[in-house]
């Protein structure tokens, strides 16, 4: 992936993450079939990956007018309106750490999955908690804590994988104890303006991070349903 194109955020630069999800997606045993997206926002985020699938959205916020590639569901993760194993495939990019119920909304995710259906899970890691001392949700995963939210709601795990490292943790730490005050100097361009000066740092971790491999920003998992 070029480090000057962000395909799926391009407000927030996670170039380790969208690769591995990249990844991931392009060796799914399943490519089409009916998908729920836990956590999906308003802007679409993602659509690239799940463009082959009948998507079904899931988020808390109001749609507004927003132009949504996708049926879009306004509920609570805990409390799914949908029928048991109605789904192919679900996926939760970066929403987990923000639902408080995580339990509830896991078995809720697991129960309308078919028997050996997928789950593509991401979250930030604990070690993210420095970024914002904990205010971007209730809870920042370790890894066994993560696998065991899954294990234990009727999931086995097929992949685990730590994405980013050391270099890249410090830039998106300076990034993060930053942006507080550039975004209330500059608005919106403060983004456009602070990936561009960590690009270098972007381009370096590259390369760094596969031998810093301590301090990953993010888990991702592949995850299966077991049959019954």
């Amino acid at each position: 992936m070029s480090l000057s194109c962000k395909p799926f955020r391009p407000d927030w630069s996670r170039f380790f993450l969208d690769t591995a999800l990249g990844e991931v997606f392009a060796n799914l045993s399943r490519a089409h079939g009916k998908c729920i997206n836990i956590g999906c926002g308003t802007e679409g985020r993602y659509r690239e990956l799940l463009s082959s699938y009948e998507v079904d959205g899931v988020d808390l916020a109001d749609p507004g007018d927003s132009n949504i590639p996708w049926r879009y569901h306004q509920c609570d993760a805990s409390r799914l309106p949908f029928s048991d194993a109605e789904f192919d495939l679900a996926v939760a990019i970066e929403s987990f750490e923000h639902i408080e119920n995580n339990t509830q909304a896991i078995q809720e995710v697991s129960r309308t999955l078919k028997s050996d259906a997928c789950l593509v899970i991401t979250t930030p890691t604990h070690w993210t908690w420095p970024f914002e001392f904990g205010r971007h949700g209730p809870h920042y995963y370790d890894k066994a804590a993560l696998i065991k939210l899954l294990q234990d709601s009727g999931f086995q795990v097929v992949l685990c994988k730590a994405c980013g490292g050391g270099v890249f943790w410090l830039a998106n730490l300076l990034k993060s104890w930053l942006s507080p005050f550039g975004y209330r100097i500059l608005g919106k361009k403060w983004w456009t303006m602070i990936d561009t000066v960590l690009l270098p740092i972007y381009f370096i971790s590259r390369f760094t991070d596969r031998f810093l491999v301590f301090l990953p920003t993010n888990w991702l998992i592949l995850a299966k349903k077991l049959g019954h």
